[in-house]
């Protein structure tokens, strides 16, 4: 069987830190964040206060931060930004850090673990998290 790799262009990676990220986050979201535990994620719709749709994404969490991840970042981060008073929660784009793949094929799962990187076990938008001297 065929293995594909695709470099996703497009999308941002965007951290989210500070003591209110999940209530700050959770309040723009259709999506229940305060439910996600580390290594967990999920997919929402972000809106404003009148439920208009501003953007689709993924919601990753880790111990101390959230991660997002858009492909419409650049309507978001202004209006999240608009609502960031006394809330301790930053944003830091991390995009220019990170190359997106996507490994498709009935293998892939195999070989993403012959590398170390065991991945048969996790549930849908689970995720780990490895530097590239994870990879070969």
């Amino acid at each position: 069987m065929d293995q594909w790799l695709f470099e996703i262009q497009g999308r941002t990676q965007i951290e989210i830190t500070g003591r209110d990220r999940v209530k700050f986050l959770h309040s723009f979201c259709t999506n229940d964040i305060k439910k996600l535990q580390p290594g967990q994620g999920c997919e929402a719709f972000v809106t404003n206060v009148n439920g208009k749709v501003l953007g689709h994404i993924f919601v990753f969490a880790e111990r101390e931060s959230l991660w997002l991840e858009s492909g419409a970042a650049a309507a978001l981060l202004p209006h999240f930004d608009k609502y960031v008073i006394t809330d301790d929660v930053r944003f830091v784009d991390r995009s220019a850090e990170f190359a997106e793949l996507l490994l498709a094929g009935p293998p892939s799962t195999e070989l993403l673990e012959r590398f170390g990187l065991s991945v048969s076990s996790l549930p849908r938008y689970g995720h780990l998290s490895h530097g590239s001297d994870a990879l070969p």
